[in-house]
């Protein structure tokens, strides 16, 4: 019996946080891995940081890929197709780092892993708000910000633990330990609906009302819940669509819709967030804090650690 109400909320909820988890984690996981006299530097000969800033930035460069494909492609493939395909990617991207030998194939995983996560982070709150209601939408959107940083924290502490390993080890571990959550991300999807919304705009109307149905606890798609949420739907999709096919020019128009003030907003948001250095502290706080303060590579570990969970418990705070 597939799960209804509040339940396929919670269910497709874990399932958007699991695709979060797995992007903060990917985000942390080589801050505590370059940088050091470990046995990541002996099996890459010690990069230089040239070097190291190229092997963590050129992951942007694949997750600004990724998310430029959904962009242009996302919405023909739909929510649960994209997102299915981001964690298959990542298993892709984190086979070929658990088992590289030289910086190219390296700059390949991270490429790899990159544009899967690109996928996930572009078309899991576009999933998440549209399988849930108004009163804990930005509840929920929230949260999966605040499991990006649980995954970042489990980095951290994961690869301050294996620091003590010797051998491949070290860092071929907690670099394939990412596989566990694309997985359980991959399998999530496979039984989860799509967006009602989604498949209401692409002609499949009696399978969204069928999903919506789920969400609303109700057995029969002609319940007046139903009903009036897929009217609400329907109606939404017509004032989208009133001017004809969409247009790349209508993100730049005003109207009703206000989309330029919207999408003003959001890079807005976005830009000024990165423009705080957080990505720095994200994938180099071990290497900051041990070249420019001067600190021991445990300790510098151990703080690193800690500034991810301060992080954490602030990102509860907007839940509230």
């Amino acid at each position: 019996m597939p799960l209804r109400g509040k339940y396929m909320v919670w269910a497709i909820t874990a399932c958007c946080c699991q695709g979060f988890l797995l992007l903060g984690y990917d985000q942390g996981v080589m801050s505590g891995i370059i940088g050091a006299d470990n046995q990541f530097g002996k099996d890459f000969n010690h990069p230089d940081p040239t070097t190291q800033g190229t092997i963590v930035a050129i992951y942007d460069i694949g997750c600004a890929v990724g998310s430029l494909i959904v962009f242009f492609y996302g919405e023909a493939i739909g929510r649960k197709r994209m997102i299915m395909s981001g964690a298959a990617t990542m298993l892709v991207g984190t086979a070929i780092l658990t088992s590289s030998t030289t910086l190219a194939q390296l700059y390949v995983g991270r490429v790899v892993t990159g544009i899967g996560n690109g996928f996930n982070s572009s078309s899991i709150p576009v999933y998440q708000s549209e399988t849930c209601g108004g009163e804990v939408r930005g509840k929920l959107v929230s949260l999966n910000s605040t499991v990006t940083i649980i995954g970042l924290v489990i980095a951290y502490w994961l690869d301050f633990g294996l620091s003590f390993v010797d051998g491949p080890a070290q860092w071929r571990f907690p670099i394939g330990f990412q596989a566990f959550f694309a997985l359980c991300l991959l399998f999530q999807g496979l039984v989860l609906p799509d967006s009602p919304r989604w498949l209401i705009a692409h002609g499949y109307k009696d399978e969204g009302a069928r999903v919506i149905a789920m969400l609303e606890n109700q057995a029969s798609t002609n319940h007046p819940d139903v009903v009036r949420v897929t009217k609400e739907i329907e109606a939404s999709l017509a004032l989208e669509s009133a001017g004809g096919p969409f247009r790349y020019k209508e993100l730049l128009e005003g109207g009703k819709i206000q989309n330029f003030r919207r999408i003003c907003l959001c890079i807005g948001v976005n830009v000024m967030q990165q423009f705080t250095g957080a990505n720095m502290i994200n994938y180099l706080a071990p290497v900051v804090y041990q070249n420019t303060m001067g600190l021991s590579r445990n300790l510098s570990l151990i703080l690193g650690g800690f500034t991810a969970v301060t992080y954490m418990f602030a990102s509860f705070i907007p839940l509230w």
